[in-house]
């Protein structure tokens, strides 16, 4: 496969989404973790962030990876969006606990950055 069909797959996007790290005083982990959790008391974020990674994976799903459709891009870049405010949501209903994340630490940063890096060739590059 090649590089750039791996950058811009949406599984990848998915995947480097959840993994974003997050280092927080009462807990540290991947944002996957949050956003199971979120879900079970019905945070904001968490319901954003999982209707983000539906809509992508349904565009995926339905356009067969096709992105000649100009409803697919459509669709993707507001997967692409809604994970975007997920993670801003996040940030800022947590700044008070999670700011070591952006400023501080380097291995939460660089997987922020990553995800940054993907989800804009995710909806700027196309196949």
């Amino acid at each position: 496969m090649k590089l750039k069909a791996i950058i811009i797959h949406p599984y990848t996007l998915v995947i480097s989404f959840s993994l974003v790290f997050i280092s927080g005083q009462p807990m540290s982990g991947f944002y996957f973790l949050y956003l199971v959790l979120g879900l079970y008391y019905g945070a904001i974020y968490s319901i954003i962030g999982s209707l983000g990674i539906c809509v992508i994976l349904f565009s995926h799903f339905k356009f067969k990876g096709t992105h000649k459709n100009l409803d697919a891009g459509f669709i993707n870049l507001i997967g692409a969006v809604l994970l975007i405010i997920s993670l801003f949501l996040f940030f800022y209903l947590t700044r008070d606990v999670n700011i070591s994340t952006i400023f501080v630490q380097l291995f939460p940063f660089i997987s922020l950055l990553i995800f940054c890096i993907l989800v804009t060739c995710f909806v700027t590059i196309l196949p």
